[in-house]
């Protein structure tokens, strides 16, 4: 007997590239777009202090309170603007619950992260699809048009996988032109773009940013989110976000690391850095195509592309295969790590 409802039965899972048991610190893991670079000494000892406290026995701070203030004092942004989650993924979920209904609409552009097809799925949504005729951003007026009749418009920005991004403007521009359309940006990797729609907050009440720890932060391992809108849609989405939903660790590990800000701007920076560096030497190489982007990652193109990929592993590095995704066939992806780690990279890639 199938004890599981029909969208469950429906749906498509979302895929996560395999690692497999053999992965160890010999391997670069370059798929998930992680940082590589592991936490810093000091959060080590203030996390063994914080440990050995011994109040893990009790649930974390259902308000957040010492991280809203600490992110606000390292980015500026109002705490009664803010609510955590438990990874930005949790975050996105419980958003689509609180706006779906069902035979509701919602726009992606094609490709884009497709973990938030399952979420429109499972709520109701049905999702319609932006598709793009080039890999480089789609002109707004042809989103605008795109629009009509649609209840949520979701994108990510930088978008992820190609890495292209929006301008504050441009966004602006169709919210205003788009009243009735809730938009949600996934600024998961803002940090790289130096760029933002949360200035955009206080003016429109169409609009829910979400963000992550997991990428420049480089805390994917304890899953901490946040979304940032107007008081009135955090007091909604708070309804239905579970109060126990992020954990005493996680709170305590952002909280250190916003207070040493500083010293993750450096990262990032070194981070851009290698990143144009790797961009630079792959755009030379014959036979290679590598697109512009405004993230910790570079998606690249190449005839044998599936044989690039299994050399890369065969030599303990991995990408992330994008050849299956709308317009980019014989694409992978590769998150950038440290100067050296990428290249290690490029002297796989020069075999082709």
């Amino acid at each position: 007997m199938n004890h599981f409802n029909k969208r469950t039965n429906e749906l498509q899972p979302y895929v996560v590239s395999s690692r497999g048991i053999e992965i160890d610190d010999d391997w670069l893991v370059l798929d998930w777009n992680e940082s590589t670079i592991r936490i810093e000494d000091y959060l080590k000892i203030k996390l063994e202090k914080f440990i050995n406290k011994g109040d893990l026995n009790f649930y974390g701070d259902v308000d957040c309170t010492d991280l809203k203030r600490n992110l606000h004092n390292a980015l500026g942004i109002s705490e009664s603007f803010v609510t955590f989650f438990n990874g930005s993924d949790s975050a996105l979920n419980i958003c689509f619950e609180t706006l779906l209904e069902p035979g509701d609409k919602v726009l992606t552009i094609e490709p884009e992260y497709s973990q938030v097809s399952t979420f429109i799925h499972m709520k109701g949504g049905i999702k319609s699809s932006f598709l793009l005729t080039s890999i480089d951003k789609p002109s707004i007026d042809d989103l605008n048009r795109s629009l009509n009749g649609i209840k949520v418009f979701y994108f990510s920005n930088p978008n992820n996988p190609i890495g292209f991004y929006f301008t504050i403007d441009e966004i602006e521009s169709m919210l205003v032109s788009n009243p009735t359309v809730m938009f949600l940006v996934d600024e998961a990797y803002f940090e790289f773009s130096n760029s933002s729609a949360v200035d955009l907050i206080p003016k429109y009440s169409n609009l829910i940013i979400f963000r992550t720890f997991s990428k420049a932060f480089g805390l994917a391992g304890i899953r901490l989110g946040y979304i940032i809108s107007t008081n009135h849609n955090i007091s909604m989405i708070n309804k239905v976000r579970n109060g126990k939903e992020v954990n005493s660790v996680a709170q305590f590990c952002a909280s250190v690391l916003l207070q040493n800000f500083e010293t993750i701007k450096l990262r990032i920076q070194e981070l851009l850095n290698t990143r144009d560096w790797f961009f630079n030497q792959v755009r030379v190489l014959p036979n290679f195509e590598v697109f512009p982007s405004k993230t910790n990652f570079l998606l690249l193109k190449h005839n044998l592309c599936k044989e690039i990929i299994l050399v890369l592993r065969q030599n303990k590095i991995l990408v992330r295969d994008r050849s299956s995704m709308h317009l980019l066939e014989n694409c992978f992806r590769i998150s950038i790590g440290t100067k050296v780690e990428m290249e290690r990279v490029l002297q796989v890639l020069k075999q082709f």
